[in-house]
């Protein structure tokens, strides 16, 4: 989780206007999930919120063989690996959908190379929609969006709101 703050906040940050993505290559766990000593200092609840107001998606590739039993020093039972795993399938598929992104699983280091090219397409696609909403109270508040298309056979994958500043 520090790591994706961490180069948002170095790289991306400072590229406003630009079309910006994170593809974050990862088993998922952080020590935090697992019990293990240095967990990440940005908790998940924060990370998920940034992801909502960075000017980035964020594609998360996740390898799921990445932790096998007696291989990851910080998995302790096969019960403590199937919670992780699922819990952090989950916060990557929450992590892309607070962006805009969306989740690539992987079984290994070997699935990557498709995953590249389908990313691509995805950021040779992307528009920017913009619209003024009828409540022009800059509170601070969480609002919810919803966009549809007519279009048969097309996907829309967005942000699900904005915090109104």
């Amino acid at each position: 989780f520090d790591i994706v703050t961490l180069a948002y906040a170095q790289e991306l940050r400072q590229l406003p206007g630009e079309r910006n993505a994170l593809i974050v290559i990862s088993d998922g766990l952080d020590n935090r999930i697992t019990g293990g000593s240095g967990p990440s200092t940005v908790k998940f609840s924060r990370l998920e919120r940034m992801a909502q107001e960075m000017n980035a998606i964020i594609y998360p590739v996740l390898l799921l063989s990445a932790s096998e039993p007696g291989r990851g020093r910080f998995v302790r039972s096969a019960v403590l690996i199937g919670q992780a795993r699922r819990q952090a399938a989950r916060q990557m598929r929450d992590l892309a959908a607070a962006s805009g992104g969306r989740l690539f699983p992987g079984q290994s280091i070997e699935d990557l190379e498709p995953v590249f090219p389908l990313i691509e397409a995805e950021l040779r696609s992307v528009y920017t929609l913009g619209y003024y909403p009828e409540n022009q109270d800059l509170d601070g508040s969480w609002r919810t969006i919803e966009i549809s298309v007519d279009r048969p056979n097309l996907t829309v994958r967005a942000r699900p709101g904005y915090y109104a500043r």
